[in-house]
C-alpha cells in the first residue's frame, strides 16, 4: 500500500514545508537516513550562503483584530505587523481573518520573537 502524507501546513513558511516534504520523500523512498542528513546539510548550506529565495521564509497567518485579550502578554506576530502597518496608515487595517505576511529578523540575544517580526517589504 502506498500512503499519501500530508505535509502542507499553514502555520509555517514555504522553506520548512518544502524541506520537510523532500526529507520525508527521500526517507520513505530510500530508507536511508544518511541521504536525508546529506540533503538537509546541502539545504542548510544554501541558506547560510544566501542562495535561497527569501520569499520562502515569509510566514502568513490569519489576523483577527479585536479578539485578542487586552491582558494578553503577547499577541500573534501577524497581529503585531498589522498593528505597525495601521500606525503608519490607518487605512491598512486588515479584514477579519486576512492573512498577514511577516518575516522574523535577527535580534539581540534573548530578544523575544514577537519583537523581531516585520512586514516582508519593510
Amino acid at each position: 500500500l502506498q500512503r499519501q502524507w500530508s505535509t502542507v501546513r499553514r502555520d509555517t513558511c514555504a522553506a520548512v514545508a518544502k524541506t520537510l516534504e523532500r526529507s520525508l520523500r527521500i526517507l520513505f523512498n530510500s530508507h536511508d537516513l544518511s541521504l536525508v542528513k546529506s540533503y538537509l546539510q546541502r539545504q542548510w548550506s544554501k541558506i547560510i550562503k544566501g542562495r535561497v529565495s527569501l520569499q520562502d521564509f515569509v510566514f502568513a497567518k490569519e489576523v483577527r483584530l479585536g479578539t485578542y485579550s487586552k491582558n494578553a502578554a503577547v499577541v500573534p506576530p501577524a497581529a503585531i505587523v498589522a498593528g505597525k502597518a495601521m500606525v503608519a496608515d490607518p487605512r491598512a487595517a486588515p479584514q477579519y481573518s486576512e492573512r498577514i505576511p511577516y518575516v522574523v529578523v535577527c535580534g539581540e540575544p534573548g530578544a523575544r520573537l514577537v519583537d523581531m517580526v516585520v512586514a516582508p517589504h519593510a
